[in-house]
């Protein structure tokens, strides 16, 4: 029994003081500045547009591409569509997407300004760190102006790893007390 007791008070060591072995995380934000024309189905941008990043994603400043893609009407396209490709070997590939709301611009008095607002969710890449979900966000007037976001918030997945290895620790500890009749002591003085 004290042999196991050591043994799983080894693994739970190894575990609580284990580096993670993956990459980094993406961090931080990008907007990419740029241009386009949208009708009720589908969006086409006017590349490149201009991309300004924080934290990792700072590596993706300067230009970037904008994929077209149709969100509506008899075929979408934009499931599976690479949708960003920047500096810094970053990517975003679409995988759902919510549109919030499309109006177009009217011809005639009064003027109405049209707007495109779309939401989703899509896989992003970029060198030397673990690709990851995010949320995307595209805004669009009827200027042509458009900015399309992506937020990138990491989970620190180290800590929930350190947690567990300092559970198996404390358990081991337990067993390896119970198990050695000489190291027991009092608790109930």
């Amino acid at each position: 029994m004290k042999k196991l007791s050591i043994a799983v008070l080894a693994l739970a060591a190894a575990l609580a003081f284990t580096p993670r072995a993956s990459a980094d995380p993406i961090t931080g934000a990008i907007t990419i500045f740029g241009f386009d024309t949208y009708t009720l189905t589908s969006v086409t941008f006017t590349n490149p547009g201009l991309a300004v990043g924080t934290g990792t994603l700072s590596a993706a400043d300067g230009a970037a591409t904008i994929g077209s893609f149709s969100f509506a009407g008899v075929s979408p396209t934009a499931i599976g569509t690479e949708l960003i490709s920047a500096n810094g070997g970053t990517t975003l590939t679409i995988s759902s997407y919510t549109e919030v709301a499309d109006v177009l611009p009217s011809v005639g008095p009064p003027p109405v300004f049209g707007f495109l607002n779309i939401d989703g969710v899509g896989w992003l890449t970029e060198t030397g760190y673990t690709s990851e979900f995010v949320d995307w966000s595209l805004t669009s007037t009827a200027t042509g102006a458009v900015s399309f976001t992506i937020d990138a918030n990491a989970t620190p997945e180290p800590s929930s790893l350190l947690l567990l290895g300092t559970g198996l620790l404390g358990l081991a500890f337990l067993v390896f007390r119970k198990s050695n009749p000489a190291s027991r002591f009092n608790l109930h003085s």
